[in-house]
Formats: structure tokens, C-alpha cells, sequence
């Protein structure tokens, strides 16, 4: 049963951090050039329809990793020197980072985006704000990237303490 509690969970972990690091990285590569050529007008209308699909998700996939990356670290705690245990520790604490980066940087410049109204002059602060949220996604797309190779190199090093079981037995 434990067996197959740890493979569902390491799974979930694989795909959840492997769809955020991928959707991150999208964003960053084929969203972020046109955000960046965008009138404020345009902005804050691609933003209406963005937010408010994106981001109750991307909690969700916060939740589901967290949950799984700290299951997966509770059922292999009697290897906690391991390899594995320090790739999954790491991949906790980049799943952490990054909703720490979500926080403190796209919230707190969402609220500010709400508040403006696409009708009036574009205020001066705009463009600063623009680059400020890309800037973030930068830092975004590092941290998840990161934090899925640390759960690839978890995966790796945990199918290898198996075979080596396997093999003992």
C-alpha cells in the first residue's frame, strides 16, 4: 500500500510541477514579447480575461505540489540523507519560493492593475508596472524550472535506490 501511495504521489508531483514549470515557461517565451508591446488599453483588457482563469489554477497546481512534493518527503523520511530527500526538500522549497514570488510580486501589482481603468490617460507609473510584472514571470519561469529538474533528479535517484533494492533482495 505504501508502495503504491508513494507512486501515485510522485506522479502527482512529476506532472503538477512539470505543467506550472511548462506553462511558466510559455508564458515567458511566446506571452511576454506581446504583453510588452501592448497599449495600456490592450493590457488591461488581455489582463481582465487572463486573471481571473489563470489564477485560481495556478493555486490549485500551488496546493496539489506542495501537498504532493511534502507527502513524497514524509514517506521516504528514513532516507532523509539521501539524494532523493535533498532534490525533494529542494523542489518544496522552490514550490515555496514561488508563491512567495507570486505573492509579493504578481498580487501585490494585480491589485494595482485593478484599480486602473483602461478609459483614462495611461498614468505614468504604467510602463513601469508592465516591466516590473514581466520582470516577475522571469523570476517565475527560474524558480519552476528549477523546481521541476529537482523532482526529475528526485524521480532518478529514487527509481535508482529501488533497482539497488531489487537487487539486494
Amino acid at each position: 500500500m505504501a508502495t503504491r501511495l508513494l507512486n501515485v504521489t510522485i506522479f502527482i508531483a512529476v506532472l503538477f510541477s512539470g505543467l506550472l514549470a511548462g506553462f511558466v515557461t510559455f508564458f515567458v517565451t511566446v506571452v511576454n514579447p506581446t504583453l510588452r508591446e501592448m497599449r495600456l488599453r490592450q493590457y488591461i483588457e488581455f489582463y481582465q480575461v487572463a486573471v481571473p482563469i489563470f489564477e485560481p489554477r495556478v493555486k490549485m497546481l500551488y496546493i496539489l505540489m506542495i501537498i504532493s512534493t511534502s507527502l513524497w518527503l514524509l514517506l521516504r523520511f528514513r532516507y532523509w540523507k539521501s539524494f532523493e530527500a535533498i532534490c525533494i526538500a529542494g523542489a518544496l522549497f522552490c514550490t515555496l519560493d514561488e508563491i512567495i514570488l507570486s505573492y509579493w510580486g504578481h498580487y501585490k501589482l494585480n491589485e494595482i492593475l485593478y484599480r486602473v481603468n483602461p478609459s483614462d490617460p495611461e498614468p505614468l507609473f504604467w510602463m513601469s508596472i508592465r516591466n516590473e510584472w514581466i520582470q516577475f514571470m522571469y523570476l517565475h519561469m527560474i524558480v519552476t524550472v528549477a523546481g521541476f529538474v529537482l523532482i526529475l533528479m528526485a524521480l532518478y535517484f529514487n527509481r535508482q535506490m529501488m533497482e539497488q533494492k531489487t537487487k539486494s533482495q
